[in-house]
């Protein structure tokens, strides 16, 4: 699920390459349209929030990325940037989930945007595997 159509044909023509087209589904869709009927419907969630952290991103959007993530599914692997370590464990505790596992990356960010000031910048990066409690 992405809202950007160019991002969810990207993803068919890797999983057709991947022969895995016939076991994933993909939709345009903006989070903030999701309906209820979707809650629970998918296994696994794999996301990269906005950054947070941001100063041109909204506020806060990380956090809505998070909350609908746990709403979809009992397993989220989440994309941040490894500096929000902190926030991302308490704000994942508070909703009421746990952090089951932790990979650290460097990612390179290509210069893709206007406001990007340098041709590449590595990223310290941090995947978290999050499972919605049972209880």
């Amino acid at each position: 699920m992405d809202k950007d159509r160019e991002a969810i044909e990207k993803a068919r023509e890797i999983s057709k390459k991947m022969s895995l087209q016939d076991i994933i589904n993909y939709t345009s869709l903006d989070i903030h349209n999701i309906s209820r009927d979707l809650n629970n419907k998918f296994d696994t969630v794999i996301q990269n929030p906005p950054f947070g952290s941001q100063s041109r991103s909204k506020r806060g959007a990380d956090r809505v990325f998070m909350e609908k993530s746990l709403e979809l599914s009992p397993v989220v692997y989440s994309f941040h940037m490894a500096e929000t370590e902190n926030f991302l464990e308490k704000y994942w505790n508070k909703l009421g989930s746990i952090i089951t596992h932790k990979f650290y990356y460097h990612f390179p960010l290509p210069q893709i945007y206007h406001f990007h000031k340098k041709e590449l910048k590595n990223i310290e990066v941090i995947v978290l595997r999050v499972e919605r409690n049972r209880n």
